[in-house]
This record gives structure tokens, sequence and C-alpha cells, in this order.
């Protein structure tokens, strides 16, 4: 590229390559030549992203500049040429090695600082300042701005207009200093240090990059990366979106209907006020939903939840997570997009207040309700659901595992599920289910209903009059205190023989037309009911009849035998006088 010069006149020659957009090429050089073909200055930037001469000529003439770059690959860039003199609109400026203070004024100016601590203020139009070495004080001023901050600790600061910034190496300081109404959409790249970003009213997007960076996103729905070191993301107000990246980060949505994703690291989540997403990722995280309707996803890694107040969604993920839903209609468990492998690991899951829903995973888990009208689903493991002490009428459903299920001071209703089993009642008018597995039973006070349902079962009313049912299988029931009531299950054959204990109060034993060989241990002639089916035998018979015909006394007690297998035995007894009162016949 040839070039006029005059002599006695200082140029600056600046390529400008990967480096603030103005082109693509790494590793530029400049070459400058005189008319003869001599060589008179060189310049490589050392891998940086772009290059520079000064030069006096002593001879006004042609000169001729040579430019390009070191790296295999290709691309394109700009070389601007200016002679030094005092700032004009529109011109481009270079300072000095010294510590300069340039007004660039109006129009679209550049200004290229050397080394040593400059000031420069754009002020209006869409300036580009680069501030090279030394710790620079940048103003943007209004305009769309491209500012880089260079080498050492320097101040940026954006002003109205959109701007586009890069701090680089150094502890550098961004401002948004918009004024009025002129807020612009900022984007600042921080480069190497422990930087520090204050946005204003726009929409900006801010990248911390490398080491330990402070971000804040203020006013406006702005998009703020942490990128590599242990980050502080602090949204303001607005509609905020913040990725932590690699370390142990913080993130602060404040205001508004935040998206948190903590990444890498051990990450602290805070959503604030608004409907919140929070994701904790990889590492040992700690979410908060605060305020709102919020959405927490804890992720890899050993996880704590806490949803906050109103109705919130929690997700554990993989690990060993601890969830405190807190106040609200809350919900954990899993998505659609989460089914295969959501909620992983040993977790414990605290609901608070409110009607929560809870769906466990694969681990052995431990939920504690709180208050409120619960819905829980434990999925695999061994669980553990302990209601102990709160109140609201919960539906627990235990799953594959052999799970531990303890209701509340309300009426609930619990299912044991697969496996071995225990469910405990405790307070209030509770439905029990053994379900699936060799299960215990037990009722606790209020007037309960207990079904051990498949398998050989333990069933224990507890005080208060209890409903009974021994299920399928061998079972052993020990009604308790109170006016209870059993009912047979109608099975055949001696997989069914039930062995029962009515204890206090007035027991009534009912049996189908299918009873097969139940003995009970403590029937209590003239307290005691005992209810047949009348279809075991044949014809219409009263009471004494059926007693007549049909119970005899034998070194174990009185047996009703009707044939078949079908019998019952009341043990202990040595007579059968008085029995037709205790009989119930339907």
């Amino acid at each position: 590229m040839a070039i006029d010069l005059e002599a006695g006149t200082t140029y600056a020659m600046h390529q400008f390559g990967a480096r603030l957009g103005a082109g693509t090429l790494g590793d530029p050089y400049l070459y400058l030549y005189d008319a003869a073909g001599f060589l008179q200055r060189s310049n490589d930037d050392f891998r940086s992203l772009d290059s520079y001469i000064e030069f006096t000529p002593l001879q006004s003439g042609t000169y001729y500049i040579g430019a390009g770059g070191f790296s295999s690959r290709t691309g394109s860039y700009e070389v601007w040429v200016h002679d030094r003199v005092d700032p004009v609109p529109g011109q481009s400026l270079r300072g000095t090695v010294g510590p300069d203070e340039a007004f660039l004024g109006d129009g679209d100016d550049t200004y290229i600082a050397l080394s040593g601590d400059d000031t420069v203020h754009g002020e209006l139009g869409n300036d580009r300042i680069l501030g090279d070495n030394g710790e620079d004080s940048l103003l943007g001023g209004a305009g769309a701005d491209r500012m880089h901050g260079g080498h050492g600790d320097d101040t940026v600061i954006g002003g109205d207009g959109a701007d586009w910034i890069t701090l680089d190496a150094g502890d550098d300081l961004f401002i948004d200093n918009a004024q009025g109404g002129l807020r612009g959409q900022d984007v600042v790249y921080g480069g190497g240090g422990n930087d520090s970003f204050e946005g204003g009213g726009g929409n900006d997007r801010f990248y911390g990059e490398r080491d330990d960076d402070l971000v804040l996103g203020r006013a406006g729905d702005d998009t703020l990366y942490g990128g590599e070191g242990a980050d502080t993301l602090n949204g303001g107000d607005g509609d905020d979106r913040a990725y932590a990246g690699d370390d142990d980060d913080l993130l602060q949505g404040e205001d508004g209907n935040d998206f948190l994703h903590g990444e890498d690291g051990n990450d602290s989540v805070f959503g604030g006020d608004g409907d919140d997403r929070g994701y904790g990722d990889d590492g040992d995280d700690v979410l908060y939903g605060g305020l709102g309707r919020d959405q927490l996803f804890g992720g890899y890694g050993n996880d704590t939840l806490y949803g906050g107040e109103d109705n919130d969604s929690a997700y554990g993920g993989w690990g060993d997570d601890l969830i405190y839903l807190g106040a609200g209609d809350d919900y954990y468990g899993f998505t659609a997009a989460w089914w295969l492998g959501s909620n992983m690991g040993n977790d414990t899951i605290l609901g608070g207040a409110g009607d929560d829903r809870i769906f466990t995973g694969s681990g052995n888990d431990v939920v504690r309700g709180g208050d409120g009208a619960d819905e829980v689903w434990l999925r695999e493991g061994n669980d553990l659901f302990d209601d102990t002490g709160q109140a609201g009428a919960d539906t627990v459903r235990g799953g594959s595992g052999d799970d531990t299920l303890r209701g509340g001071i309300d009426n609930d209703s619990l299912f044991g599920g697969d496996g071995v089993d225990t469910v405990r009642g405790a307070e209030g008018d509770d439905t029990l289910y053994g379900e699936y597995g060799d299960d215990l039973v037990i009722g606790g006070d209020g007037n309960d209903s207990l079904n051990g349902n498949q398998g050989s079962d333990v069933v224990i009313g507890g005080d208060g009059d209890d409903e009974i049912h021994g299920g399928f299988g061998q079972d052993v029931v020990y009604m308790g205190a109170g006016d209870d009531t059993y009912y047979d299950a109608w099975e055949s054959g001696p997989q069914g023989q039930d062995s029962i204990f009515g204890g206090d109060g007035a027991d009534t034993f009912v049996f189908g037309p299918e009873m097969s060989g139940d003995r009970i241990a403590d029937f209590e002639v003239g307290i005691d009911t005992l209810q047949l089916d009348s279809s075991v035998w044949i014809g219409d018979l009263t009471e004494a009849e059926v007693v007549s015909q049909f119970a005899r006394v034998t070194s174990d007690g009185v047996v009703f035998d009707f044939g078949f297998s079908y019998s019952i035995l009341l043990e202990g007894l040595s007579s059968t006088a008085r029995l037709e009162d205790d009989l119930v016949l339907v």
C-alpha cells in the first residue's frame, strides 16, 4: 500500500486484526519501506491481535506499507494511518508513552493510547478507544463506542449507547454510566484479572472470562457469564440469565423471573424475587428459590435445595441431595425430560408447609412431608417417609423397596408398595396398606383401616375402633384396644391361615365363604362377635343350629368345621355354651 508522507510530521500506522471486531486475522505484522525499498520501520505484535508503527520521515515522498499475519490461517484486517495532530471530529489519534488525557469531542473518533496511565474522554460519537499498557481510564460518553482496556488495572465507563468493550488483562472496572433514557445494550468481555462489572438500564451481556469476577447486571434483562474463576453474578432488576462457568460461584437473581445456571463447581444460587429457574449442574451446589414460583434443578453432585415461599418445584438430580420445599404447595420429583435419570441418589426431602407433591428417585430417600396434605411417590430404594407430629391428610405410595412410612396427626393414607414395608399410622383415622411383601402395618391412635394385602403380614390395630383386613397370606393380626372389626380374605388353603388376637374391646370377626383354618387366640364369649356367611352350609339354619352342627370342642379350643378345609378355631375355649349368642349369620 503506497502512502505520501511529509517530512517532519509524525505519523501513526496501526493494523487492526481480530481485536475489537475490526477483522479476523491473528498475529499480524507491519513493515514500512521508502521509495527505494529500504526498510524504515517494522513491528511484530508478538501474538497479539494488532500491530503499530510510529514514524517521522526526514524526506517527503512516497512510502510503502507491507501488512500481513504470521498465523497459518487467513483473515481480514484494517490498516489506519494518521498524523499526530490535535483532536478533530472523526479522526484517528494516538497518545504518547506518558500519562495522557484526551478529549475526543464530536464525531466517530479513534484514539490509541500507549504506555502510561491515560484518561480518554470519548464524548459524542461512535468512538474507538484502545487503552494499551498502563492503568487507563476510558470514558466512552454518548454513542455506540468500542473500547479496549489493554494491560493494567483499567476503569472503563460506558456511557449512553450500545458499547462493545474488552477489558483485557488486569483487575479492571466497568461501569455503565448511561444518563436519562439513552441506555444501551452493552457487551463487555473481562479477559484476565479479577474484574468488576456494573451494568445500567439496558439489556447487557457481560463475560467475566478468566479469574474471580464481580458482575452486576443492575436494571434490564441482562445475560451474565462468569467463565473461569470463583465469580459473583448478580442480575439485579429484570429477567436475567446467568451462567457461572468453572469453579465455585455465587449467582443472585434479585428481582425478575431469572434463569441461573451454576455449571461446574460448588455453586450457590439465590433466585430472589420472581419466578426463577435455578440449575446447580456439576458440583455440590446450594440453591435458594426465594419468593415466587421457582423451579430448582440440582443436577450432579450432593446438592441442597431450598424452595422458599410460594408454590415451587424441585428436582434433586444425581447425588445424595437435601431438599427443603418450604411454604407453599410445592412439587418435588421429575419432569418428562428428567425421567430417565432424575433424583438418583440418597436424597432427603423436607416438604414444609403447604400441599406438596413429591416424587423420589432410585436411591434410599428420606421424606418429611411437613404440614399440609402432601402426595408422595417413593419409587425405588429403601425409603423413609416420616410425618410424625405434622398436620395434613397425606397420601404416600411406597414403591419397590423395603420402605418405612409414618403418618402424622391427621387422616393419612399410606401404601407400602412392593418390598418388606413398615407402615405406621399415628394419630388420626388412617388408611394403611402393606400391599406386596411381608409387611408390618401398625394403626396407632384413631379409628384406622389396616390392610395387609399380599404376603404374610403382621397387622397391629392400636387404639381406636379399627377395621382390619389381613389380606392374602399367613398373617398375624393384633387388633389392640377398641371395638375392632376383622375381615378375613376370602381364600382357602394353608396359605391363608391367619392368627388373630382380638385384644381389649368388643371385637367382631367377619369370615366369608372360604375361611381357611384361621385361629382366634382370645375370643371372649359374651363380648366378641363371630360373623359367618351362610353360604358355607345348605339350608336355613339358626345360630343355635350352626353351633350344634359345626362346632366341637378339641384340645386346642372350639373348632367350627364346615368341611372342605373351611374351619375356624376359637383357641382356649372349653365349651360351646352360649356361643350362639355371639354369632351373626349373613
